[in-house]
């Protein structure tokens, strides 16, 4: 079936090469993704990072704010793209197990995927852990290391991740370096980060700083 890319539900980022135009009445903003590179927006806090990103992933409403990929306006969402998948820097878990937290947001048919990643950044809790509050018994590495590895296996079209090395060592940045590059392989990927050693690890990468009105 042919997805409908003008529905509110989709966003248009499918092609290995978006010119995308964010704009509203106080800021407008362009970058250009293509599949292969690895698009870094920087910047000092409070330039709009994360508004950017959560635009671009329907969690803030379009209604006051225009999304043109390859000059074409994107229908208004009200709702989160379903093809585009967001990482925040505080991922909000559910009171359970890990495991039941990966059923919630990844379902079953991922389950076994994101074990392998799981272990592959050396995630130190059992799958049975039980999850206290929001995730308040997790440190903030752990809690990344499960967002990151609940984008595996996740058939969209681009995902942005907020500070992903939050809490890592120099191996899991190397690791997560790692994964996102074989992620960017087949779909468009944004990382808010300042990381130097996340950035120099992805040679495939283009740098934004937003401060300086580059984008």
């Amino acid at each position: 079936k042919k997805t409908n890319y003008t529905d509110k539900q989709y966003l248009h980022v499918k092609d290995n090469i978006c010119n995308i135009e964010i704009y509203n009445k106080s800021f407008n903003h362009k970058l250009i993704l293509t599949k292969g590179v690895v698009t870094f927006i920087t910047g000092e806090n409070g330039s709009g990072k994360t508004t950017i990103a959560k635009i671009l992933s329907g969690n803030i409403t379009t209604e006051e704010n225009t999304i043109k990929i390859n000059g074409i306006q994107q229908e208004k969402a009200n709702s989160p793209f379903v093809n585009v998948l967001y990482v925040p820097q505080d991922l909000d878990l559910m009171p359970g197990t890990i495991e039941e937290n990966i059923l919630h947001y990844s379902g079953i048919n991922n389950l076994n995927t994101i074990k392998k990643l799981l272990h592959r950044f050396k995630f130190d809790k059992p799958l049975d852990y039980e999850i206290k509050g929001y995730g308040h018994n997790l440190s903030g590495g752990q809690k990344q290391k499960l967002g990151v590895s609940l984008t595996s296996g996740k058939n969209v079209d681009l995902i942005i991740f907020d500070e992903p090395t939050k809490g890592f060592d120099s191996l899991g940045i190397k690791i997560i370096s790692d994964y996102i590059k074989e992620e960017n392989k087949e779909k468009h990927i944004i990382v808010i980060s300042h990381d130097e050693q996340l950035i120099n690890n992805i040679p495939k990468a283009q740098i934004i700083d937003i401060t300086k009105h580059e984008v």
